[in-house]
C-alpha cells in the first residue's frame, strides 16, 4: 500500500517502522529515497540526521520539502554524501562544502543587490559545516576559509536579514490565513510552510495536522484527556506508554500543550477539535 508522502517522512523521521512506502518517496531502516536507492535524500546516523545538498526536478524538491519538515525537531546537517560512514567521507563533505562557501562568498562580491543576503547565506553554511565536523570529526582542523573576512560583519548581516524576513512574513501571513481557511473547511493537501500555530482538522476517522500527519481520532482523543489531566493538576509528563497514531508523544507541559515530534500541539486547538468531532 502506498501511503501520502508527507505521512511516509514523518514516519521515517521517527523511525517507526511503519508506512515505509508512498510511490516515489520511500524508507528502507535509516535512510529515506526519492525515486530510488541512487538518491538517497537523509539518513539517520549517530545522533543527527545527515540531508542531501543535492537537488533534481520538480517533484524530488517536493520530497526535500516533506522530509525536511518532518525532521526539523531533530539535529541536521547538510551534506553532499549522507552514506558518509568513514573520516575520509566526512571530511569530502566538508570540503565540498567549504568550495561552495567560497563560491557564494565570490557571487556576493559580485551582487549589487543581494550580496549582504547571499553573504549571510554563506555564512550561515559555514557555522552549520562547522557544527558538523565537530560532531562527526571532532580532531579535524578545519581549513581556513575566506568566511573569516565577513564575520565582523555578522551584527549588520543579521539586522538586514531580520528586516527582510519581517517584510515578507508579513506578505506571507495574509495569503496563508486564506490557504489555512481553505485547508480548515476540507479542501486540499496539508498547509506546508505555515508558521503560525499547528492547526487540526477532522478527516474520515482520523485527525489531520497542518503539516501532513494524520493519527485515529480515538487516539487523539486520549492525547486530548491527558493533555486535560495536565492542565487540571498543573503537573506536566515527559514518559508516554502510549502512541498518538504512529507517533510517541514527546511532553505535555501543566497548561497542557503537547509535543509530538515536530508538532507542537496547543491545548486550544486540541480542546476545539475534541468539541468539533464530539
Amino acid at each position: 500500500m502506498s501511503y501520502s508522502h508527507s505521512q511516509v517522512a514523518h514516519e521515517w523521521a521517527h523511525q517507526t517502522g511503519r508506512k515505509e512506502n508512498g510511490g516515489s518517496l520511500y524508507y528502507r531502516g535509516t535512510t529515506i529515497y526519492s525515486y530510488g536507492s541512487h538518491f538517497p535524500i537523509a539518513r539517520h546516523t549517530d545522533g543527527a540526521v545527515l540531508f542531501t545538498t543535492r537537488t533534481y526536478g520538480q517533484t524530488t524538491s517536493k520530497h526535500l520539502g516533506h522530509t525536511a519538515r518532518a525532521c526539523s525537531h531533530l539535529s541536521v546537517y547538510r551534506v553532499d554524501n549522507v552514506m558518509a560512514s568513514t573520516k575520509e567521507e566526512h571530511i569530502a563533505n566538508v570540503q565540498l562544502r567549504l568550495e561552495t562557501i567560497s563560491m557564494e562568498l565570490a557571487r556576493a562580491s559580485r551582487a549589487r543587490k543581494y550580496g549582504d543576503s547571499i553573504r549571510a547565506y554563506a555564512l550561515g553554511m559555514h557555522d552549520d559545516i562547522s557544527q558538523y565536523a565537530h560532531h562527526f570529526i571532532p580532531r579535524y582542523k578545519m581549513p581556513v576559509c575566506d568566511i573569516e573576512a565577513i564575520v565582523a560583519d555578522r551584527k549588520k548581516l543579521e539586522k538586514k536579514e531580520r528586516i527582510r524576513k519581517r517584510k515578507e512574513q508579513a506578505e506571507r501571513e495574509k495569503a496563508q490565513q486564506e490557504r489555512l481557511e481553505r485547508w480548515l473547511s476540507g479542501e486540499g493537501g496539508f498547509n506546508y510552510g505555515f508558521t503560525g500555530t499547528i492547526r487540526l482538522r477532522a478527516k474520515g476517522d482520523n485527525i489531520e495536522t497542518m503539516h501532513g500527519a494524520s493519527v485515529p481520532i480515538a487516539d487523539a482523543l486520549n492525547l486530548f484527556a491527558l493533555c486535560e489531566a495536565c492542565r487540571k493538576n498543573e503537573r506536566g509528563m515527559d514518559s508516554f506508554t502510549h502512541k498518538v497514531g504512529s507517533f510517541l508523544p514527546t511532553s505535555i507541559d501543566k497548561k497542557g500543550n503537547a509535543k509530538v515530534g515536530c508538532h507542537d500541539l496547543s491545548f486550544d486547538e486540541m480542546e476545539r477539535m475534541a468539541k468539533e468531532i464530539a
